[in-house]
């Protein structure tokens, strides 16, 4: 599949979508900040294999986004969707 993460210029909140997924895929969207990989939320695909999710948080800047198969270690995982 692919996806696109759309941030706030300060980090508050991302929209997450995707497509070409398996059907009921579950994903899950990180973020690094400061050098710390953390878990944004998750999310599933549709029956057509989309998916949209909104998330908020504290502000802060954001290094880099990534959307990796729930359960997936993104920072080896070769499935994983990064920016940059």
């Amino acid at each position: 599949g692919s996806a696109k993460v759309v941030q706030s210029q300060d980090g508050r909140w991302l929209y997450a979508l995707g497509d070409g997924f398996a059907p009921a895929a579950a994903v899950s969207v990180w973020e690094r900040r400061g050098g710390v990989l953390t878990r944004v939320g998750d999310a599933t695909a549709d029956g057509a294999g989309r998916f949209a999710a909104y998330f908020e948080q504290t502000p802060g800047a954001i290094d880099a986004l990534l959307v990796a198969p729930a359960g997936a270690d993104p920072s080896v995982d070769a499935r994983t969707l990064h920016w940059p």
